[in-house]
């Protein structure tokens, strides 16, 4: 992901917490530098080339113990 995007960032959009799990709406985005899934490279930002995750994380006090 790193490789293909540079400049490659994350924006939280919204999070959730219930007990110990996180939960956030993200927006993953960068410039599109290298081929990626056989798309080639853009070289456009953000609005062009970005996509939503929504990651569920579980924590044991402190510490992150799950990544769904």
């Amino acid at each position: 992901m790193t490789a293909a995007f540079g400049n490659y960032a994350t924006d939280i959009l919204s999070q959730i917490e219930e007990g110990n799990r996180v939960s956030g709406k993200m927006r993953f985005h960068g410039y599109h530098r290298r081929e990626m899934f056989g798309v080639l490279p853009s070289g456009k930002h953000k609005h062009d080339v970005w996509w939503t995750g929504m990651p569920i994380f579980t924590f044991d006090g402190g510490k992150v113990r799950d990544h769904l």
